[in-house]
């Protein structure tokens, strides 16, 4: 099935609610470093996914750790609806497609606290969360 290709600077979106932990979320951004160019952008090959951060994201792991920490943002894998099958950049490097939902994590920077006792929140990252792509291709498809 044929969905559109993600480019450089398509935006990353992440859904508030992790395993046991809730964000306020933020936009991030893809950097394309395809060799294939769309609209002057380059294409997003799948180990782009890899380096997507987005830094500096308050989170809170209720009911305990309910004063806000901060977090780094990363998407953990694409599904399979956003990996392209055939298309591909000169050397075969398969490109990104919108699809359906990433699974993303994030890595703890600065803890949240309990506000009962200041005792900090042990875990240094949390998952099963999910985010998309928001592109502005609206014209070249993929599969």
């Amino acid at each position: 099935m044929s969905d559109f290709v993600i480019i450089n600077d398509d935006e990353v979106h992440f859904k508030s609610n992790f395993s046991g932990a809730i964000i306020i979320p933020e936009i991030g951004y893809i950097t394309g470093t395809g060799t294939a160019t769309f609209q002057n952008q380059k294409l997003c090959i799948l180990d782009d996914a890899k380096e997507v951060a987005v830094p500096n994201v308050t989170y809170i792991a209720p009911p305990r750790y309910m004063i806000p920490g901060k977090c780094t943002l990363k998407i953990d894998q694409l599904s399979d609806s956003q990996k392209a099958k055939h298309t591909h950049t000169k050397g075969g490097k398969l490109v990104i497609l919108k699809g359906s939902d990433f699974k993303a994590k994030f890595e703890v920077n600065v803890p949240a606290k309990d506000p009962n006792n200041g005792q900090t929140d042990s875990k240094t990252t949390y998952d099963n969360g999910a985010g998309s792509f928001n592109t502005n291709n609206t014209k070249f498809k993929g599969t």
